[in-house]
């Protein structure tokens, strides 16, 4: 084992490490971005409103007879494009909450100031938190937070005392494109002074202490995969599959951000008149997927509710906060029997369609079911089937089969 001991600004640090700028920065910089984000809003919705009256004018030229020249039609499209980008912009600044911000990242930031006050983390060993305390607000006000045992409970912080791992945890909530470095702590303490706050780089080969910035250079034997082979179970944490069901929720509800041309809406609409629907209340999601299917429109399946909406203005599928918050957890707990019961043969998880549907089952809510179409091929079916009955055995889950 090599050790040596060097400057904090010559340890070498890789693209998931921690970002140079301290947390102070970052924070004071998403300050700076909510005091920017109601001025952003404004703008761009002057800019939304005066492309749609461009739109406009020229729609109306249509309408009162006048033929549109080859530049009015180009002109109008541009409009268009700029419109629509304008809206997915417009969408994802309304995503952002600053009070979700700071319930999600106060106790990070109490300690790290509080470090930054003392000017050292190692001799911090616990902060003490009052009853009518800002911080036991914060603490209090999520989920998975523990209830306070006493009226002077105390939170200890000897793991997250130094800046570095702080402002980790801080970038990992704040940052939806970080990548947490993998580390392990370790128990013998540091050669040079003495502090047991050390963790193992595995990336890096060394491992690194907190306390003074020393690193030792070790030799890694195991045999674990190479990148290019991972185990399903990396695979997993590798790809936010809670993500992917969010999104299917809210295309259930046609709260997705859509980009559907008007020409295919143009030719839905001629389709519907052919096959001579009068009631465009009688749309349902079985007709538009085949309409879809005819018009070689595959990738416009998942917006099938948003289309239904546009077409007849009738009111899309609506799952209350409970509901939703329901089928989340419900897709957590299947995670790791699905590892745990999946064929080694397959690397695909289970159609999320088909999970949604099967919770949807089970929690008696079956008016959502149309919405939620199962696989047409018998044996695709049978085997998530399969999978699905072990899965709900070990869940104590009524098991409803699919054939």
């Amino acid at each position: 084992m090599i050790s040596g001991k060097v400057k904090k600004n010559n340890v070498k640090q890789n693209s998931t490490n921690i970002s140079k700028k301290t947390l102070d920065i970052q924070h004071n910089c998403k300050l700076t971005e909510f005091s920017n984000h109601q001025e952003n809003i404004n703008n761009i919705k002057d800019q939304i409103k005066h492309l749609e009256e461009k739109i406009k004018s020229y729609k109306e030229k249509q309408h009162q007879g006048f033929e549109l020249s080859d530049i009015d039609i180009e002109n109008m499209l541009h409009f268009r494009d700029q419109r629509d980008n304008l809206l997915k912009e417009l969408d994802v600044l309304n995503e952002k909450d600053e009070v979700e911000y700071f319930v999600n990242t106060a106790p990070i930031l109490f300690q790290y100031y509080d470090i930054v006050e003392k000017g050292s983390g190692d001799d911090i060993q616990s902060v003490a938190v009052g009853e009518n305390s800002i911080l036991k607000f914060f603490m209090s006000s999520g989920e998975q937070t523990e209830k306070p045992k006493e009226k002077d409970e105390t939170i200890d912080t000897n793991k997250t005392s130094d800046r570095a791992s702080l402002l980790e945890k801080y970038m990992w909530l704040t940052d939806d494109n970080y990548v947490k470095q993998i580390e392990t702590e370790v128990k013998e303490k540091c050669i040079h002074c003495g502090a047991s706050n050390r963790n193992i780089l595995l990336n890096e080969g060394m491992i690194h202490c907190n306390n003074c910035d020393s690193i030792e250079y070790i030799l890694i034997d195991h045999d674990r995969p190479s990148y290019k082979d991972p185990p399903k179970e990396i695979s997993y944490f590798s790809y936010k599959r809670i993500n992917h069901l969010n999104e299917w929720i809210s295309q259930i509800q046609g709260k997705e951000t859509t980009d559907i041309p008007e020409e295919v809406y143009d030719k839905i609409l001629l389709e519907i008149k052919k096959q001579k629907i009068t009631n465009m209340a009688d749309l349902t999601y079985k007709k538009i997927k085949e309409i879809l299917k005819k018009l070689d429109n595959n990738k416009y399946y998942e917006h099938i509710p948003h289309i239904i909406n546009k077409l007849n203005g009738l009111p899309i599928p609506h799952f209350e906060p409970e509901l939703e918050e329901k089928l989340r957890v419900m897709f957590k707990m299947i995670q790791p029997l699905f590892l745990k019961y999946a064929p080694s043969s397959r690397k695909n998880f289970l159609s999320y369609s088909y999970c949604l549907h099967k919770f949807i089952q089970l929690l008696g809510r079956d008016e959502y079911l149309p919405n939620l179409p199962l696989l047409k091929s018998r044996d695709k079916l049978h085997q998530q089937d399969q999978i699905w009955k072990k899965i709900c055995d070990e869940l104590s889950w009524q098991f409803i089969e699919s054939l």
